[in-house]
């Protein structure tokens, strides 16, 4: 963060794995303040598989999703967006549906 131009270097954090990597999001994305236009929304559940996790729908795992999005709110963060990986316990569209319908909730 330090050995870069805020001029012409800004970040994309994903709050999974910030939080997967023992930070708190919230936390994290302070830090980067005037640094992030978009920020990638992902959650997880604990599993019991080689890494210890698994990828969920937003709003039904770990991550404190609407916490996060109110710190991008404050910090005027213009875009989010949401990805998940190819573990899906339901259809991967109906995945897609539920966390889209989750964003917009936060509204």
């Amino acid at each position: 963060l330090e050995e870069t131009n805020p001029d012409y270097f800004h970040f994309i954090p994903d709050v999974a794995w910030i939080q997967i990597g023992g930070e708190d999001p919230v936390q994290f994305l302070e830090n980067f303040k005037g640094r992030v236009k978009v920020c990638h929304f992902k959650d997880y559940v604990k599993a019991n598989n080689k890494s210890g996790f698994k990828f969920t729908e937003l709003g039904k795992g770990e991550v404190d999703i609407p916490a996060c999005y109110r710190k991008l709110q404050q910090m005027g963060v213009p875009y989010s967006v949401y990805e998940h990986d190819n573990d899906w316990e339901i259809s991967a569209m109906q995945s897609c549906k539920d966390s889209y319908r989750y964003m917009l909730a936060l509204e």
